[in-house]
């Protein structure tokens, strides 16, 4: 979703304190995502339980190793937030009428193409995201010594393609997890009955928190192939822990569904779900934080930091570059005001 920006803040302050906000929040809530994309690809070890998965990984990574594969997907939320803003705001401009405004379909347009061109530029870095993830934390048992190895080995030893694994698959989730979002949304409004703009800012959350679970549960056997593809290697031990082989795509979706069945299809959606609330929580307060540092910057209030929530902050302004950390364009579609 989104809205008319806060004027109050630059252009660069607003980019700025979303992407600072949703660092924080993604490093704050990490574990659940190692344990999401390690049971997503299928290691031997997250064969067992969440719990059983949980002691595994702390015996053999330690409490650091909760935090794989974070800094670099920290990295990635800045070029992912700024190419997503430009290029949303250019199409929005494109193809708004006289009064600025887009209907339905072209909003839905807008917000999934700008979501596809943010997520092709990043996708390298998601890829070894995973990689990172699913290797020991300890370096002297991990095929890479850190995010630059991790690089230079996969192009050396698997070539350029591999680094845009699973994109395909990536672009055709974004489709059902878009609409999603977006039926969501509309039909939230429809249950809270008053118009969004009265809604306070613990009901604006919930839409938010709701309309992404939504749209996760629905769009999550995408994910689930994407990781897959990106951690499957032919040159590294046991084909990268990936627990089907396959060729492609195609033949990952079949593979899923003849040794795991449906349910296959969404291996790891419990500790995506689990993370939902905080992450979005997380993120709300970061953001309202960075905003008021920044407005008694630009001279709009008397303290940086006050007791009141600013009523002027909307979570619809940081769904644009709230990436489904199944790095789908999430909420991405405008249902403006």
């Amino acid at each position: 979703m989104t809205t008319a920006s806060d004027h109050r803040l630059t252009f660069t302050q607003l980019l700025s304190s979303t992407a600072l906000s949703a660092c924080i929040s993604r490093t704050l809530t990490a574990p659940l995502d190692v344990l999401k994309i390690t049971k997503q690809v299928g290691t031997v070890e997250s064969k067992s339980s969440l719990q059983n998965l949980c002691k595994h990984l702390r015996k053999h990574d330690g409490v650091r190793g909760c935090w794989k594969g974070n800094m670099i997907g920290c990295i990635k939320v800045l070029p992912h937030s700024w190419i997503h803003y430009l290029i949303y705001q250019q199409l929005k401009w494109e193809f708004s009428d006289e009064l600025g405004r887009l209907s339905i379909g072209k909003r839905l347009a807008t917000g999934i193409s700008a979501g596809i061109v943010s997520t092709v530029v990043v996708y390298p870095l998601d890829v070894v995201k995973t990689r990172t993830i699913i290797q020991p934390y300890d370096k002297r048992l991990s095929a890479y010594k850190g995010v630059t190895d991790t690089f230079q080995k996969i192009l050396l030893n698997e070539g350029k393609g591999t680094f845009y694994k699973g994109l395909l698959t990536t672009l055709i989730g974004s489709v059902p997890y878009a609409i999603t979002t977006f039926l969501m949304y509309e039909v939230l409004d429809q249950l809270w009955i008053q118009p969004r703009y009265n809604h306070s800012t613990v009901e604006v959350m919930i839409h938010g928190c709701l309309a992404s679970a939504a749209a996760m549960m629905v769009s999550f056997p995408f994910d689930v192939v994407r990781r897959k593809m990106q951690a499957q290697s032919p040159v590294l031990v046991n084909n990268g822990g990936v627990d089907v082989t396959f060729k492609g795509p195609k033949d990952c979706f079949r593979a899923i569904a003849q040794f795991q069945g449906i349910k296959g299809f969404w291996q790891g959606l419990t500790p995506a779900l689990i993370r939902v609330f905080p992450y979005h929580a997380l993120m709300f307060l970061s953001f309202d934080l960075c905003k008021k540092i920044c407005l008694y910057q630009n001279g709009y209030s008397q303290s940086m930091i006050d007791h009141a929530m600013d009523q002027n902050i909307d979570l619809d302004e940081l769904q644009e570059i709230l990436d489904y950390d199944i790095e789908l364009p999430q909420d991405q579609i405008s249902n403006e005001s």
